[in-house]
């Protein structure tokens, strides 16, 4: 049975399986969605496999990326970083090419894939950096690479295969000079009951926590077999006073 979208377009009802909006005038404000402008053209359509609708917006590389550049970095950067994250962002892009498409797009807008919010989220400094590195983008082996970035790194990067489960050649852990990020150190303290209820909840029957053990953190890299290169935890291992058990630092 055909899925047939019922919706009223200039106050008239109009069936059909999706409907598309393109701007006659590329000068113009852009079409608005959720109270955001966009560039280019907009597609609605029923949610593949769900109740609901999914708003696709179709749109040139370039142009798509004036809408992330200048949302995943302060615009008010040096335009080198802002020509460093346009290239990024484009490999990133390219990488993910197809992610989504069960559900007829390509990438979403989130930080699943990246975030994008169209013409309202461009700023001029950032739109010329990605003008200025036009078609730029990072290979290996002739195709574009995940091009990870993020908001900081703790000081040392981390290996791919110990995120993502994959070892790339390019994604090592190397030194990240971001002391400067109000996120570079944070603390979260939780009681050894608070510690107790988590480990029930995830089957580690241990009985009352004793002791966790972990290899001392030292300036990376670091060669120990429960930590990564950049110290962060590989395994550690929980005694109790009915047992102990070794788990993954991911866990």
């Amino acid at each position: 049975q055909r899925q047939v979208l019922h919706r009223l377009v200039d106050a008239r009802q109009v069936a059909a399986r999706e409907i598309a909006v393109v701007l006659a005038d590329k000068s113009a404000a852009g079409i608005e969605v959720n109270r955001r402008s966009y560039r280019g053209a907009v597609t609605v359509r029923r949610t593949a496999g769900k109740t609901g609708l999914t708003v696709v917006n179709t749109v040139p590389l370039e142009e798509y990326l004036y809408g992330v550049v200048a949302r995943v970095i302060p615009p008010g950067w040096p335009h080198e970083a802002l020509k460093a994250q346009a290239v990024a962002a484009r490999t990133f892009a390219l990488y993910n090419r197809g992610k989504h498409a069960g559900g007829g797009f390509d990438v979403c807008a989130t930080a699943d894939c990246q975030a994008y919010f169209g013409k309202s989220g461009e700023d001029a400094r950032a739109t010329r950096a990605v003008d200025d590195t036009r078609g730029l983008v990072v290979t290996y082996g002739g195709k574009p690479i995940p091009a990870y970035y993020h908001a900081s790194g703790g000081g040392y990067t981390e290996n791919s295969e110990n995120v993502f489960g994959r070892p790339f050649p390019f994604l090592r852990g190397v030194v990240d000079y971001d002391e400067g990020s109000p996120n570079y150190k944070w603390v979260k303290e939780l009681t050894q009951k608070e510690i107790e209820e988590a480990l029930l909840a995830a089957g580690v029957r241990i009985g009352s926590l004793q002791a966790i053990e972990l290899s001392p953190l030292d300036k990376p890299p670091i060669s120990a077999p429960d930590r990564s290169a950049s110290g962060r935890v590989k395994n550690l291992r929980l005694i109790g006073s009915t047992g102990s058990q070794r788990i993954d630092g991911a866990k």
